[in-house]
């Protein structure tokens, strides 16, 4: 293989990972969604969140509380207004359809985490 295909599929590779990575990202966003869905109420802490969405999920690819407290800054920011925060917890003020909306409405902002955009 000569250098430039070697450079080509390095960067077809990073490519690759960088899509899946904000895959990765929005699933987080749809997973917190269903997880506030099905807790019919406030959750108190991102753990708790990152929990039932440990007892949902059948993958590996569980979201760490880190990456749970990411999506819950970005969902409840009041321009998405996904999720609301008060004293008893957090609480989703959508549905899983119109989330699937949003994700794929938020386009550029959805990062993974540690990467800026």
């Amino acid at each position: 293989m000569t250098r430039s295909g070697a450079f080509q599929d390095d960067r077809l590779d990073l490519l690759d990972e960088y899509i899946q990575d904000r895959i990765d990202a929005g699933e987080t966003l749809l997973a917190i969604i269903r997880a506030l869905e099905r807790a019919d109420g406030a959750v108190e802490t991102a753990e708790d969140i990152r929990w039932i969405v440990v007892g949902m999920e059948d993958s590996n690819d569980i979201p760490t509380t880190e990456e749970v407290r990411s999506a819950l800054q970005l969902l409840a920011h009041p321009s998405v207004g996904a999720v609301e925060q008060d004293e008893e917890g957090y609480r989703v003020t959508t549905d899983y359809e119109n989330g699937i909306q949003l994700v794929r409405s938020l386009g550029d902002i959805v990062q993974p985490p540690g990467r800026e955009g």
